[in-house]
């Protein structure tokens, strides 16, 4: 992949920090700015995504030893629910937005390498014809679509499936995607193999015109 086309994504490591009064919890995200990244950096464990993950995984382990702790001190069973299911959406809404930050790389990169203004998907596939490419027989499409589709439901649909997903997921009915369980580090080599494909592709195209 061409370094000077494939762009530098500033990553940004969120990570919650609880406060508690007695039966209220109160979370704030700290930013902290880490450094560039590409995709290429997938084998690195320095990768800012994986470092990102790394923390979200920790975050979610300490929550819960410290919520199993709560339950045996207190016995309240109710309340100890009702803080499990407050902090598992929190945690999946930051492995939301995890997912947000690898796709609009994605398409930071598509802008660049196509030289587009803004970037809209179908325009994209569009753009691709132009160079009589399928976007479908570049490896890891379904993958790279489905995630495309996770970002917008997050960002749009609350987490909840969209009828896209449904589809092509085999869904009988609507439920919320879990962010939590995705494969970051195989997501990261994903986009970088596709991406790779494509500008192949129309470095092949523009040669044969």
């Amino acid at each position: 992949m061409d370094m000077k086309l494939n762009p530098c994504r500033r990553i940004v490591l969120t990570a919650p920090l609880i406060k508690k009064d007695e039966h209220h919890y109160e979370v704030n995200f700290i930013f902290t700015q880490i450094k560039y990244t590409h995709f290429d950096e997938y084998n690195n464990d320095n990768c800012p995504w994986l470092i990102w993950e790394k923390a979200l995984r920790q975050t979610i382990k300490d929550d819960l030893v410290r919520i199993n702790s709560n339950l045996y001190q207190q016995q309240d069973i109710s309340f100890t629910c009702d803080e499990t299911f407050y902090f598992q959406n929190i945690h999946n809404k930051m492995f939301g937005s995890l997912i947000v930050s690898i796709y609009s790389t994605i398409e930071d990169y598509v802008k660049t390498l196509l030289k587009l203004d803004k970037y809209k998907y179908k325009c994209f596939c569009c753009k691709l014809k132009s160079f009589n490419i399928n976007i479908k027989n570049l490896p890891h499409f379904n993958e790279i679509n489905l995630l495309r589709l996770y970002a917008n439901c997050f960002k749009h649909n609350d987490c909840l499936v969209n009828k896209e997903i449904m589809k092509q997921e085999k869904l009988n009915e609507v439920q919320r995607i879990d962010y939590t369980k995705i494969d970051i580090k195989r997501t990261i080599k994903e986009c970088y193999e596709f991406l790779d494909a494509l500008e192949k592709a129309i470095n092949i195209s523009k040669k044969s015109k």
